[in-house]
């Protein structure tokens, strides 16, 4: 008899989920409108710690400035704004690793003006995912040392290919066989 009850139990349930189901995938979503804050962000009240970035890699102590982390923002909101959070993670990674290497300037500003690297165009002001970018590229180990290429529809014919990501590759100046064998 408790069999019975239990199945009766069952089926009811699954014919009230199903019901419910069909009910709410055929109920009207309102439209939202989804607004970009166009305003610079206050830094230092969106983040915990102090603005400036202190950090230790390979030997180099790098830091950097209010002024400089918006300056970075501003070139991963012009080149990954429509890409998700983790390109531009790579984006703001990819100035943080020619600084180190020094091949394209001394300073933040150096790498990013140095000629062909990177596009400042105005895509409007710097979302908080940029900065947010910016921030963990900077404070995190998040991609190989070398990542210092990218670019969209197709990879560079050189190193080795760390992420494709939308129609952007993300590429490292050595090859794989190489790196495996440092």
């Amino acid at each position: 008899m408790n069999k019975k009850i239990y199945l009766i139990v069952f089926a009811i349930t699954t014919l009230l989920f199903i019901f419910s189901f069909a009910l709410n995938a055929s109920a009207k979503v309102p439209d939202t409108e989804i607004t970009v804050k166009e305003t610079p962000i206050p830094v230092k009240q969106q983040f915990e710690h102090d603005a400036e970035i202190k950090f230790q890699e390979y030997e180099n102590s790098i830091t950097i400035t209010d002024e400089e982390v918006a300056l970075i923002a501003r070139v991963v909101m012009s080149e990954a704004s429509i890409l998700d959070d983790d390109a531009k993670v790579l984006v703001a990674h990819s100035v943080k690793c020619r600084l180190l290497k020094g091949d394209w300037g001394e300073t933040i500003s150096d790498v990013i003006n140095y000629p062909n690297a990177y596009s400042t165009q105005d895509n409007g002001e710097p979302t908080i995912e940029c900065y947010k970018a910016v921030y963990q590229a900077f404070e995190n180990e998040v991609a190989p040392y070398d990542l210092y290429y990218f670019r969209t529809d197709r990879p560079h014919s050189f190193g080795y290919v760390y992420a494709h990501i939308g129609n952007t590759y993300f590429t490292t100046e050595t090859d794989w066989e190489r790196r495996v064998n440092d």
